[in-house]
């Protein structure tokens, strides 16, 4: 149930829930539940464990009406590729930019994981690819000293105005105008 949440899979615009005190109670107790599972480790504790979570996620859902979740049965390999191929993204701080290499590393062909990643994200590996550049780059921009052609060399782009380019159809702003738009805000 839980890959079938936008905000699961790195959309974090869908998580808009607000918890009234009954709400509130109901999830605190689900979560005392889970806890105590976990604590206790007795016979089928894994799968109570589980199915709370299953829980909390489908009343969460119920609390979001304004995003619909399409409910799709997956096959295991498909969730089990998407989660390594999440996992090669965010290891080593660095994300490789050729769909190429993750395929590779992934023993897959590029056309099959973009297949495998449109059907249970609905984005392709460049998508995934492109948003962690960005989203890496935004941090590296605010939180360090570094020049833009530092952090294009760091990002592992081969010119600065390449990376410019790439920066600005992702996010529609040159880096140094998105740059100062948040320090401005």
């Amino acid at each position: 149930v839980i890959f079938n949440f936008p905000f699961v899979m790195g959309d974090y615009a869908a998580v808009k829930i607000k918890l009234n005190q009954r709400n509130y109670m109901f999830f605190k107790s689900i979560f005392q539940f889970i806890q105590l599972e976990i604590k206790n480790e007795q016979k089928h504790s894994g799968k109570l464990i589980i199915s709370g979570i299953n829980m909390l996620f489908l009343i969460a859902s119920r609390m979001a009406p304004s995003r619909e979740v399409e409910f799709v049965n997956h096959h295991y390999t498909s969730l089990l590729i998407t989660s390594r191929f999440r996992s090669l993204l965010f290891k080593n701080g660095i994300p490789m930019q050729r769909v190429q290499e993750y395929a590779s590393a992934l023993n897959l062909t590029p056309n099959y994981l973009n297949l495998v990643l449109k059907s249970v994200t609905g984005k392709n590996a460049s998508e995934h690819i492109a948003e962690v550049i960005i989203l890496q780059t935004k941090y590296l921009l605010i939180h360090t000293k570094l020049s833009l052609k530092e952090v294009s060399d760091k990002m592992g782009f081969s010119s600065a105005s390449y990376f410019t380019r790439f920066f600005r159809k992702q996010t529609g702003f040159n880096p140094l105008e998105w740059f100062n738009h948040q320090i401005s805000k």
